[in-house]
């Protein structure tokens, strides 16, 4: 085999587990999506019964459940970014 085939077959076999995590990307961003909505859905339909028992519950206002959002979304980011750096001491 010659060092072109070799480094086309070695381009070929790239490319297709570069394709192949972009289709897993693709499907867990669409699952993302969905349950997104799923939240959203049952956010909503919760907000409507509360304010039948408390018409004036804190959670009844849009700009405080942003603000717990943000909060919650915020740690989570924390949390993930604790993951994902190297831990010290050790190499990259």
């Amino acid at each position: 085999m010659s060092y072109d085939l070799g480094r086309a077959i070695g381009a070929e076999n790239a490319l297709s587990s570069w394709k192949t995590y972009a289709k897993q990307l693709e499907d867990a961003l669409a699952d993302t999506k969905a349950a997104a909505e799923g939240v959203k859905a049952v956010r909503d339909q919760a907000v409507k019964e509360l304010a039948k028992i408390d018409p004036k519950h804190f959670f009844l206002n849009k700009e405080n459940r942003n603000e717990v959002y943000e909060m919650a979304y915020e740690e989570a980011l924390k949390k993930l970014e604790e993951l994902t750096q190297p831990k010290k001491g050790m190499k990259p």
